[in-house]
């Protein structure tokens, strides 16, 4: 155990002198440091307050990372992707009981907003380890031509939130 510590304790160093971090100076670097479920969570909790202050009613919803919002069920997906990739990997699409998918992709500087319809969501969603399990990848600089209509830069989420769920 001592010499994992000890290596630990190098690669750490070593790490931390080879760059800067451009998640250290970004507002949403607290959420690099959640485990997966737990920041799942906060990506549902930032997206309903968010909803909240365009005056939807939000509710509990039936799925861990999910709310009600006029009898739609959104299930939530984050991305943070490495800064400057622009690359996205929403992973683990699953055709569980919700009617739109929400995904929330993060950069240190940069967000963007899409929400579609379950049906929609999956039928472009690639395969990932299982069957039952898709993922949706993609450069935001070359979002797929199906999302379009279903949002984009994060100055566009009120008026995705009324184009998909009515009015609040």
């Amino acid at each position: 155990m001592t010499a994992l510590i000890a290596a630990n304790t190098n690669a750490r160093k070593k790490a931390a002198s080879s760059g800067t971090n451009p998640w250290l100076s970004s507002q949403f670097y607290w959420l690099k440091k959640l485990a997966t479920n737990p920041r799942g969570d906060a990506a549902r909790e930032m997206s309903e307050l968010m909803l909240s202050s365009f005056g939807y009613q939000i509710r509990v919803g039936p799925l861990a990372q999910s709310f009600i919002v006029n009898g739609h069920t959104v299930k939530v997906k984050l991305c943070m992707a490495w800064s400057g990739s622009k690359s996205l990997k929403f992973q683990q699409i699953e055709q569980d009981a919700y009617t739109h998918l929400l995904l929330l992709g993060l950069e240190p500087k940069d967000a963007w907003f899409w929400l579609s319809p379950q049906a929609v969501s999956w039928a472009n969603a690639g395969g990932q380890h299982r069957q039952e399990s898709r993922w949706i990848q993609f450069s935001v600089n070359r979002a797929p031509k199906w999302l379009a209509q279903y949002g984009g830069t994060i100055a566009k989420a009120q008026a995705t939130c009324l184009a998909q769920l009515g009015s609040p």
